[in-house]
């Protein structure tokens, strides 16, 4: 009886985990896709980047521009 709980314990766990992989790489790659459209319709040269995860931040940098706002006023950031 206790190899049968084990087992199913060990079914759930790996369905949970496998559940929670599929849906980070489904909202990796929207989160992706959006930020490339974004980029490419803006001109960016390097619309591509927003597929690398360490240069998907220089991407939305590039989307934000130099103006930011912050709290009802707006920085600009050289």
């Amino acid at each position: 009886m206790e190899e049968t709980a084990l087992g199913a314990i060990i079914v759930f766990f790996s369905a949970f985990i496998f559940f929670f992989v599929i849906l980070a790489i489904v909202m990796y790659v929207f989160t992706a896709l959006s930020l490339y459209t974004m980029a490419k319709n803006k001109g960016c040269e390097h619309s591509w980047f927003a597929w690398i995860p360490f240069l998907k931040s220089y991407t939305e940098g590039l989307l934000i521009g130099n103006i930011v706002p912050f709290f009802g006023t707006r920085f600009n950031i050289p």
